[in-house]
């Protein structure tokens, strides 16, 4: 199956992962009534899958999961070439600085304590997604940039030949 990416000028589009449907939909209600386009997944390995098929802007995990843990999960995400670069916000009960740490080297981009403050978590998703989008418009202006330098070669060569 082709795989698709939302980075248009529609919604972004944020995986929600964690095995507690009720924690799903609360911060699935939350994102929606910001704007943001959610899929909730209740399991880390199918989360895993549905990523790859349909790339999204952010993923949230819960660290406490059967089958593989968030942290884990974060790990095979920023080992893959396709899914490396999203980011990973961590929504846990688990305070204890050991956990934030591991989720952090693990490739999290932040770390939100349950309960949460609903206009806490909407702060930080946007901050997290501006500067994924700003990354992606610097990203493109310097491959702008290295094709424009390109055939300024070009043309010096072209020049000294004549």
């Amino acid at each position: 199956m082709d795989k698709i990416n939302y980075h248009n000028d529609d919604a972004f589009d944020i995986l929600i992962v964690d095995d507690v449907s009720e924690n799903v939909k609360l911060l699935g209600d939350l994102l929606k009534n910001a704007g943001y386009k959610v899929r909730p997944v209740l399991s880390g390995l199918l989360a895993l899958e549905i990523a790859k098929k349909v790339i999204p802007d952010m993923i949230i995990l819960d660290i406490m999961m059967p089958e593989i843990d968030g942290i884990e999960l974060c790990r095979q995400i920023k080992k893959d070439p396709q899914l490396h670069e999203i980011p990973v916000i961590f929504v846990t009960a688990l305070s204890d600085t050991r956990n934030i740490v591991r989720a952090l080297n693990a490739g999290g981009v932040d770390y939100i304590i349950k309960p949460f403050l609903h206009e806490e978590v909407v702060v930080r998703v946007s901050t997290h997604l501006k500067i994924c989008q700003q990354k992606r418009i610097i990203q493109k202006q310097h491959q702008e940039l290295l094709k424009l330098n390109e055939m300024i070669q070009v043309l010096k060569e072209s020049r000294s030949k004549q």
